[in-house]
């Protein structure tokens, strides 16, 4: 699906539970806030448009995780996430959810840069700026709030639309707005990323690289549509910041993420590029450096993309020569020889990995896959089960269990963990199927019955998406 048309489906997503809110007349409560990020984020995952890798993942939530810190008090339990779009851009939305598009972490020359980035969009978070939007509607029209709301979760043409019809008296307000907000912002960010021990200066440096990237041409834009204002007015603001900044020394996470920052852009970059494209740029690296590692890597990736297993093995297997306890590159080649149906020698790869980091979960989730690839499904039920008591727990492993019990013929709890997986879903209509059908099966089951009836309850309390 068309990045804009998802975007807009979020942003009609968000406005609706804004509304459903109770609160819709005040600024909502730090409650309702988090009811909808988790809502938004739920249909984010729901449009298969987040990166797709463990590594990744773990590494942009960490790093998010590292820099909320120096927060006095946290409202929500944050959470970081990468968009899988080569768009230059980062937003947040109620509840603590931060995302960062691929494009953006393409342009980044190091993770200071990254940091940059969700520093600020912490600070959006931190003073609470999407409620206080909602606030406004005390005075502003629906309509003109819907199209300020546009301005942050879409942004540029895919806003427009909406946005046409509520031009006048009320752009100035948005205009003076979102610069107030966006000026706190990056006073916040400038003082979360200095306490972290990476260089502030990097916010400078992000933002003249997307100034230079045009993102906020104004010939294509209306100006009170931008979640941001122009650069040199920022850029100015930084520089003042900048002359007060007093060097500290990098902790042990700083010098973490500055390791593995190139790791972690290879993949993004290998995942989020035009498959030939990105195939061409890895190509014409090995050309003069064969042996270097990330290069195989990205292009490894490539190869997996296009489904063109065997080329992908041996380049994962070079980038293996040169770092061979990379759990990460070791995880690249297990699944690349399970998408190939050689789950057996996938199986040796993990216990490799394992062997190494035997706390990383998803290693753990991708043993289970293959064996229930091997229709060896008691030994996929362990893992699972093991994973279910794991925090956090992924939906997926939910999915599985239901598969793994099914095929073993306990169907009540079969469809409970299918309940499970579709309730965390906000699929409340097939969580409530599944969930019946379990009631069907667990007859004579005190404890599960019970588990089920609350289930139902819960699902009850859900508004619907």
């Amino acid at each position: 699906m068309n990045i804009k048309k998802i975007l807009m489906k979020l942003f009609v997503l968000f406005i609706s539970l804004c509304f459903f809110s109770s609160q819709c007349y005040a600024i909502i409560s730090l409650e309702d806030e988090e009811i909808i990020g988790d809502r938004i984020y739920s249909q984010v995952k729901r449009e298969g448009i987040l990166i797709h890798d463990n590594f990744v993942n773990t590494y942009i939530d960490e790093l998010g995780h590292y820099l909320i810190r120096p927060l006095k008090t946290k409202p929500f339990p944050f959470h970081f996430s990468v968009i899988n779009k080569n768009v230059i851009n980062a937003f947040a939305t109620p509840g603590g959810y931060i995302y960062v598009f691929a494009g953006l972490i393409n342009l980044t020359s190091n993770v200071d840069e990254l940091a940059a980035v969700m520093c600020h969009e912490i600070g959006h978070v931190s003073a609470r700026h999407i409620a206080q939007k909602v606030e406004q509607s005390k005075r502003l029209s629906y309509l003109t709030l819907a199209s300020l709301l546009a301005g942050v979760l879409l942004g540029g043409q895919a806003a427009s639309g909406i946005a046409a019809v509520s031009m006048g008296a009320s752009a100035q307000l948005q205009i003076n707005f979102t610069r107030d907000e966006e000026r706190q912002a990056d006073e916040l960010g400038f003082r979360y990323i200095s306490a972290s021990g990476f260089n502030p200066v990097a916010m400078y440096d992000i933002l003249k690289k997307i100034t230079d990237q045009s993102l906020y041409a104004l010939d294509h834009i209306p100006p009170f549509l931008l979640d941001h204002p122009v650069g040199p007015e920022r850029l100015a603001n930084i520089q003042a910041m900048l002359s007060t900044y007093h060097p500290i020394p990098a902790s042990k996470e700083v010098i973490y993420f500055r390791k593995n920052f190139p790791i972690f852009k290879t993949i993004v970059y290998a995942q989020s590029k035009e498959p030939d494209n990105a195939k061409k740029y890895y190509l014409d690296i090995l050309k003069d450096d064969p042996d270097s590692p990330l290069a195989n890597l990205g292009l490894g990736i490539v190869y997996m993309r296009i489904s063109e297993y065997k080329k992908a093995i041996e380049c994962f297997k070079k980038t293996l020569d040169k770092c061979p306890d990379s759990v990460p590159v070791l995880t690249k080649l297990a699944v690349a020889y399970q998408d190939s149906g050689q789950n057996k020698k996938a199986i040796d790869i993990i216990n490799k990995a394992l062997a190494i980091d035997d706390t990383n979960n998803h290693t753990l989730f991708l043993l289970g896959l293959c064996y229930e690839n091997l229709k060896n499904y008691k030994e996929a039920l362990r893992i699972f089960k093991k994973l279910s008591y794991l925090k956090p727990v992924d939906e997926d492993v939910y999915y599985h269990l239901g598969i793994s019990y099914g095929k073993l013929g306990e169907l009540a709890l079969a469809h409970y963990n299918f309940g499970i997986y579709f309730s965390r879903l906000y699929s409340i209509n097939k969580a409530r199927f599944h969930f019946l059908e379990a009631r069907k099966f667990a007859q004579g089951n005190k404890k599960l019955l019970s588990e089920i009836s609350a289930r139902l309850r819960s699902l009850g309390k859900m508004p619907k998406m």
